[in-house]
Parts: structure tokens; sequence; C-alpha cells
């Protein structure tokens, strides 16, 4: 009788000082967690003194919501930067066509000849179509900043769609003395892509062509690693960064001189754009030729092979 009692006893004594190790634990803890907030950005987490199961799964998941926590503050702190450099070069490049729509609209106020108001509107016009572009290109730039984009992936021809869209402009390059040399893919390149979102990216490499390039456009297709690759090639005279990878950047102009002709944005959105259908898009150079290669996933449900 009397081992029992002395066995009851120790239990007791044992659960009393795991109740009181456990009690301090979390009265610890709790002092810990308000401060999670202010330095989970330094690394602070939550750790355990006493070795309880329960607790251990408990302190896990606040670990792992306090991870989330701080990559959301990361993400909204590079998004605020982002737009903020934007907001910046938006308003850089504002100032040009602002200013020479202000100066021709004087000018038109002191009532030129016929022949003079034609020419100045045909400038005031441009300058408008430039504060357009800016306009459009900065909001498809937030949306993209803010990941609002959505994707239609359809099994797409890339050959097609490439040539759809350079003939398309067609006369535009004849205007600019620029010929068009498409070769034949060796067999039919299907891709998994948006539609809508490819014929962006590939109008804003056309305008670079039109405003840069000079005598022969080079198109050709291949495959590399599981992606169907379509490469531009063209001449320009314009000088190329040595970081050719610096054409991709927000607001790099190729020729600032030329800045009144475009945002700078075309080649920085056309990569948000590719990354987001699952591709790559890069440049290289050599001398003063440019080239810049589009990769995309095929579409494995046609049967094409990853090589």
């Amino acid at each position: 009788m009397y081992w029992l009692i002395g066995v009851l006893t120790s239990m007791c004594l044992i659960f009393a000082a795991r109740f009181y190790l456990l009690r301090r634990e979390i009265k610890r803890l709790a002092i810990q967690i308000p401060e999670l907030a202010a330095n989970a950005h330094y690394g602070q987490r939550l750790y355990l003194e006493e070795n309880d199961q329960g607790l251990a799964k408990a302190i896990l998941e606040i670990n792992r919501m306090v991870d989330g926590y701080e990559n959301q503050l990361r993400r909204v702190g590079d998004l605020e930067k982002n737009i903020r450099l934007s907001i910046t070069g938006l308003s850089h490049d504002l100032r040009t066509p602002l200013t020479s729509l202000a100066g021709y609209l004087q000018l038109l106020d002191k009532a030129p000849s016929p022949e003079k108001q034609q020419e100045y509107l045909g400038v005031i016009l441009e300058s408008v179509k430039v504060l357009q572009d800016l306009t459009e290109r900065f909001y498809e730039l937030t949306r993209l900043e803010l990941d609002e984009n959505s994707y239609d992936f359809q099994s797409l021809n890339l050959e097609h769609v490439v040539c759809e869209c350079f003939l398309r402009f067609y006369e535009d390059f004849a205007r600019k003395n620029i010929e068009l040399n498409i070769q034949d893919a060796a067999k039919p390149p299907i891709v998994r892509a948006d539609p809508l979102v490819l014929q962006r990216v590939l109008h804003n490499l056309i305008q670079n062509l039109l405003r840069y390039a000079y005598g022969t456009v080079s198109i050709s297709f291949y495959e590399k690693g599981g992606f169907h690759v379509v490469k531009v090639g063209n001449e320009t005279e314009v000088p190329l960064p040595n970081d050719i990878d610096r054409i991709f950047d927000r607001f790099h102009t190729a020729d600032p001189s030329r800045s009144s002709q475009g945002t700078g944005l075309g080649l920085y959105i056309s990569r948000k754009l590719v990354n987001g259908m699952g591709g790559v898009i890069s440049a290289e150079k050599d001398r003063q030729k440019l080239f810049i290669t589009v990769m995309l996933p095929m579409d494995q449900d046609t049967g094409n092979k990853v090589m």
C-alpha cells in the first residue's frame, strides 16, 4: 500500500514539475510573440526551451506564418520601389513630348502660314502619340508589377504568329528600307503560350526594329532544350552597351538623343511577359549587330520531343 502511495506521489510531483515548466515556457513565448512582427526581418523566430510535441507543432506553424509575413513585406517593399522607379522614369520621359506640345502650340497661336500650320500639327500629333504610348505602357507595367496579368495558354504555331506579326508591318519596314529575311522552320514550332501576350511581345520587338534597325532583319527558328526559339537579328547604328542584358532594364533607351521616339519600357515589359509564359528572352551582340532570342516551352501534347 505504501509503495502505491509513493508511486502516486512521485507521479504527482513529476506532473506538477512538468506543468510548472510548461507554464513558464508559455509565459516566455507570450512575451516573445508580440515582438515577432517588429523583429521578423532580423530573423527572429520562436524557439522552445522545453521539449513538448504539442507546443513544438504550434511553434512551427507560427514560425511559418512569420516567414510568410516577412516574404509578403519584402514583396510589398520591392513593389513599392519598382513603382517609384517607374514613376520617376515616366516623369522624365514625359518632359520631352510635353515641352514639344507646349512649344508648337505657342507657334500655332501666332497664326503661321498654312504650310507651317500643317508642319506644326504633324509634330503635335507625333507628341500626342508618344504620350499615349507612355500612358499605355505605364498602365501595362503597373499591371505586371502587381501580378494582375492573367494568361490564356493555347497551342500555337510560333512560326505562323511571328510571320503574321512581322508581315503586318511590312509597309512600315519598306518605308524604313528594311528588308525582312524570314527563314522557314525545320518543322512546325508548336508552343504553349498566350496568343495576345505573344503578339504584344512581338510588337514591342518590331517597334524597336523600326526605331533603331537598318539593312536586313533576319528571323530564324530552332529548338533548344525543350523550347522552341525565334531569333531576330539586325544591324543598328546606335551604340550597344557592353552588358547587352541592360537593354531589358526599365526605361533603358538605346539612343538618349532619340528618347522622344520611345519609352524604353518595351523590352522590359517583353521580358516580364515572356517570363510569365514560362519562357526566356535574352540578347547578344556581334559588333553592331543585335540578336534578340525568345524561347517558349514546347507544347508537349503535340508530340514534340524535349531535347
